[in-house]
């Protein structure tokens, strides 16, 4: 069986460059290496056995009219003395240019043009998903440091296809060019896995909810010794229009928006009417300053949201 794998492995390759090379828009520059080792070791420190492994790696890089796009993926084949006995690995990376999305000459000196570069997330981050999202975090980084950003993320599907994710970058990017975003806010942008044609179009939404079946899988590794592996089926959601989970699952662009003060109003308002007096408290009833500092910035973000 191993015998056949290395063909496999080769012809599979082949395959996904004949379709990169028929998207590419400007340009496309695409590479296969390929590499084999008798002494590979996991382990790192730790020791452990040798064992052979095969690595065929595919890079692609290509241009459009608005940017360029680069990704790479290896795929890797071991012997039986390796725990992770196949594996593929990949990373994407999406590059906007806003001198050609703005249609503005940004070249000023040294400085020939300003770039959002932004990576479809390969799997949506939809509803709770947020909450731990590296690629949503990324954008609340940006927004923090006063850039204005959005995460955008592609649905799972055994054949990769990043052309609509590509589109609604591009306009989701010119819409926040044109339109701007307030301090603390940013999208999350989540695209269906289907082709261009059969998409919907946009929706804008709210979050959903999600629906974990997560499963811890205790195995072990060569030296005998246990680890754990998070897996399971994957996640499901509660389909209710208007939300990003209903629109991805409906085949249309979820846009939502996230503002980083997670304060819950309502519950802040309930909660200073609870007892929250200390025994032998000096001066309880006298109002902190930060406790007025907060209502004016309370009241400067409502007199925000009204316009």
């Amino acid at each position: 069986m191993r015998n056949r794998s290395k063909p496999a492995l080769l012809a599979a390759a082949c395959l996904c460059v004949a379709g990169a090379g028929a998207r590419a828009a400007l340009w496309s520059d695409t590479e296969i290496a390929y590499l084999h080792g008798t002494k590979f070791n996991d382990n790192g420190a730790f020791g452990g056995p040798k064992f052979a492994k095969d690595i065929i790696t595919l890079q692609h890089a290509s241009g459009h009219a608005y940017g360029s796009n680069f990704f790479f993926v290896d795929l890797a084949r071991s012997d039986s003395k390796d725990s992770n006995y196949g594996e593929v690995y990949g990373e994407y990376y999406h590059t906007l240019s806003l001198t050609k999305v703005q249609g503005a000459d940004w070249s000023k000196n040294f400085l020939k043009d300003v770039g959002l570069t932004t990576g479809i997330n390969y799997g949506a981050n939809l509803g709770d998903d947020i909450t731990y999202s590296g690629t949503v975090s990324a954008a609340m980084e940006a927004v923090i440091n006063n850039c204005p950003a959005f995460a955008i993320s592609q649905e799972y599907e055994e054949h990769i296809d990043f052309a609509l994710a590509a589109s609604a970058a591009a306009r989701v990017a010119r819409n926040i060019l044109e339109h701007g975003l307030r301090r603390g806010e940013l999208l999350s942008v989540n695209v269906p896995a289907v082709p261009l044609e059969e998409c919907g179009g946009f929706e804008v939404t709210r979050v959903g909810k999600r629906v974990y079946q997560d499963e811890l899988i205790r195995r072990f590794d060569p030296r005998g010794l246990p680890y754990y592996w998070i897996g399971g089926p994957p996640p499901s959601g509660i389909s209710v229009p208007g939300t990003d989970f209903n629109a991805v699952v409906n085949r249309r662009i979820a846009v939502t928006p996230i503002h980083l003060d997670l304060t819950g109003r309502r519950l802040l308002r309930q909660l200073r009417d609870w007892d929250w007096s200390l025994e032998r408290e000096a001066g309880a009833d006298e109002v902190p300053e930060s406790s007025r500092a907060e209502e004016e910035r309370l009241s400067d973000d409502a007199r925000l949201d009204r316009r």
